[in-house]
């Protein structure tokens, strides 16, 4: 009865990890959108990004189709891998110099968000989607 309480208290944790940091996802590809397309490659010329324009369009459409993948629970632990390793070079290339929590005059700017995400993403890449996923139902694992 216990294994099965610590159970179903994992998998609902998966569920609420993965609705959460997909919508955070899904939103930021959907924003960078709406600032353009253009906008987001200049930021990443100006980081040093190789290929900017290129990566501008993947990391938008990864944001937004990994989180979407990390909401119904398909594919998640590629969409957590790609998202992970997009996380780590926006800690590496931007966030990391500000330190951990950046001072009030740059909002937005310190790591601890991007650090939370990271380990949600972590999370569900190594326990997988859980219990309740489209992705159990499809490949009846």
């Amino acid at each position: 009865m216990l294994a099965k309480i610590i159970k179903d208290q994992k998998d609902a944790a998966l569920l609420i990890t993965r609705i959460f940091v997909g919508i955070i996802f899904t939103a930021h590809g959907i924003n960078n959108f709406q600032v353009g397309i253009n906008t987001i490659t200049s930021f990443f010329t100006a980081i040093g990004v190789p290929f900017s324009q290129f990566f501008s369009w993947i990391v938008t459409l990864f944001e937004i189709f990994g989180g979407l993948a990390l909401i119904f629970g398909a594919f998640s632990r590629f969409a957590a891998l790609i998202l992970s390793i997009i996380m780590l070079v926006a800690i590496v290339k931007v966030k990391f110099s500000a330190g951990l929590i950046a001072p009030q005059a740059l909002p937005g700017v310190g790591m601890e968000i991007d650090l939370a995400l990271l380990a949600g993403l972590l999370s569900v890449l190594l326990q997988g989607p859980g219990r309740y996923s489209i992705e159990l139902k499809l490949f009846k694992k």
